[in-house]
C-alpha cells in the first residue's frame, strides 16, 4: 500500500498477515507518539 500496490500474492498468508499487523502497529505508534506494548504472544493484540 505504501508504494501504491493494491494486492500482493504471498505463499505464507499467516506470516504475511502478522507482518502487516506489526507494520501497522508501528506506524500507529509513531503517529501517536506512543509505544506499542507486547501482549501475551508478543503482539499488541495478544494471542490469537
Amino acid at each position: 500500500a505504501h508504494a501504491g500496490a493494491w494486492a500482493v500474492r504471498v505463499h505464507e498468508v499467516r506470516a504475511t498477515a502478522d507482518a502487516v499487523r506489526v507494520a501497522r502497529a508501528v506506524e500507529q505508534a509513531r503517529a501517536t507518539g506512543t509505544a506499542v506494548a507486547d501482549g501475551p504472544a508478543g503482539s499488541p493484540e495478544g494471542a490469537r
